[in-house]
């Protein structure tokens, strides 16, 4: 937070210390590096994990913000680690111990997104209609910082394998926290109000569909640089199938991740249909996502 009363000299360490650690834009950076010219099956389908997960992650306002604070409202909360992006800000909530923190509070939309995986073929269902009606209800054109340029020919060293992307996203997400996550007036301790939970529902939604949509734009921007892959590669092995079939949804844990791979697994299709290396396993693709949970 910006107002807030404490040494200047602890403001500065705690600056230099974030400064000097590695970042999700750092991580998300590597990711697409290694995308852009790895020539090894196994380093694409690892760094293809992180980029997916990450890119969720950092439309989650509370993945990109840490509370320091010493005031009358939020105490002191001057440790190194803050109060850990809402895990150390504890809330009093009907979910109990499901949501004991603000963090997990907006992990799941403000407890619109408590399904557990794995899903029952239901609860499937019933996400692939919820991403279709976020992908409505707010499409493209409703999003001003929305650039589908942002992905475009950033798989480069001249465009620092499209860091400068990764650290807009994250500031977005930054002024999103500072303005909704610490704002409405909620405090540690308390409950969150309704106001407060509406809020969060609305801007969650958003969120999840606007990473949704940058999620689908890097994928479109990866696919042609993929490794070819041998057509006697076993079929559990297969690099193509596995980034589809699997790696698309493996590590979402949370709400955000999984919403935002459902609207991307809808928008892709029609691009990796294309790649040859696909055509041979279309039917295993066909019948092994709907079991995934995705």
């Amino acid at each position: 937070m910006d107002n807030l009363s404490a040494p200047m000299d602890t403001w500065n360490e705690i600056a230099k210390r974030a400064q000097s650690e590695p970042s999700a834009v750092w991580a998300l950076s590597e990711s697409m590096k290694t995308m852009g010219g790895s020539e090894a099956q196994f380093a694409v389908n690892f760094m293809l994990r992180f980029l997916i997960h990450l890119v969720g992650d950092l439309h989650q306002p509370l993945h990109s913000a840490t509370l320091f604070a010493n005031d009358t409202r939020f105490g002191s909360i001057l440790d190194k680690s803050g109060d850990r992006g809402g895990n150390n800000f504890r809330l009093k909530t009907h979910w109990g111990k499901d949501i004991p923190n603000l963090h997990t509070l907006w992990d799941a939309a403000g407890g619109m997104y408590m399904t557990q995986w794995p899903y029952s073929e239901d609860e499937t269902q019933q996400l692939l209609q919820n991403a279709t009606k976020l992908m409505s209800t707010h499409p493209k054109s409703s999003f001003l910082q929305y650039q589908v340029s942002d992905a475009v020919a950033c798989l480069t060293h001249s465009t620092g394998f499209c860091s400068s992307t990764f650290e807009k996203w994250a500031q977005e997400s930054h002024g999103i926290a500072k303005t909704y996550s610490y704002g409405y007036g909620i405090t540690p301790g308390s409950s969150p109000s309704k106001e407060y939970l509406n809020m969060m529902q609305v801007v969650s939604q958003q969120q999840i569909t606007l990473a949704g949509y940058r999620l689908a734009d890097l994928l479109q921007e990866i696919v042609p640089h993929l490794p070819q892959v041998s057509s006697s590669t076993p079929a559990p092995l297969h690099a193509a199938t596995q980034q589809i079939d699997h790696l698309v949804i493996y590590l979402f844990l949370d709400a955000f991740l999984i919403q935002s791979a459902l609207m991307m697994y809808f928008y892709l299709s029609r691009y990796l249909r294309r790649l040859s290396v696909l055509k041979k396993t279309k039917q295993q693709h066909l019948n092994v996502c709907p079991q995934v949970g995705v």
